[in-house]
């Protein structure tokens, strides 16, 4: 009789892992609200991937200049490229307590937050430069949408195992979001390094 010796892989989630998995959650309750508003909630649709809910559900359709725009990630951002920054991002919906419409120009700088109120999350699934649109799909109703006057980019991000998901539903077999071919001095651009766990998350659709 042999006895196995062999020990269980103990695989331990870092703070980033975390996070991950609560972005997930929160990209799935925002899918899921998005087919209950539409009354689109069927069998197939419930078995779905989280990408496959994403890609299917109804986004809102907001005029970027209707908005005040700030940037609170590490990196500064200039106003004319404000839709490359904002596009495929998680974004904060707000009201704040300075209703007037900024005035940027293109060589402005996206300003940091006022302290404002959060009035929910936003996932800005495309953009349409030359309409000055973005496409965001949220669990947020109309009436709640409304009040929002303030978008924030922030740190928080996609999860990468989603974002390299999508390549695997792609005829073609690449991603809109991911590139090998980048000069290192790029801002932002970096190898993705996916977390064998996660990206079994994103094919299930838990």
């Amino acid at each position: 009789m042999e006895i196995g010796t062999n020990t269980p892989e103990i695989i331990k989630y870092m703070a980033p892992d975390y996070r991950n998995l609560s972005m997930l959650s929160k990209l799935l309750e925002i899918a899921d609200a998005c087919f209950s508003r539409d009354n689109k909630t069927t069998v197939n649709m419930c078995r779905k991937s989280l990408l496959g809910k994403l890609q299917k559900a109804k986004p809102y359709k907001i005029a970027l200049k209707q908005l005040q725009l700030y940037n609170a990630t590490d990196s500064p951002v200039k106003y004319k490229h404000a839709f490359a920054a904002l596009n495929a991002s998680v974004v904060a919906l707000c009201k704040t307590e300075q209703p007037d419409l900024q005035n940027l120009q293109a060589d402005d700088i996206i300003p940091p937050p006022h302290p404002c109120q959060c009035v929910g999350v936003g996932l800005v699934r495309g953009i349409d430069h030359d309409s000055g649109v973005i496409y965001v799909l949220s669990d947020l109703s109309l009436d709640q949408l409304l009040t929002v006057d303030c978008i924030i980019r922030g740190n928080s991000a996609v999860p990468e195992p989603l974002m390299l998901e999508q390549g695997k539903m792609d005829s073609s077999g690449g991603s809109l979001y991911v590139t090998k071919n980048f000069p290192y001095e790029t801002v932002g651009a970096g190898m993705f390094k996916v977390h064998r766990k996660f990206s079994k998350l994103t094919r299930d659709g838990k």
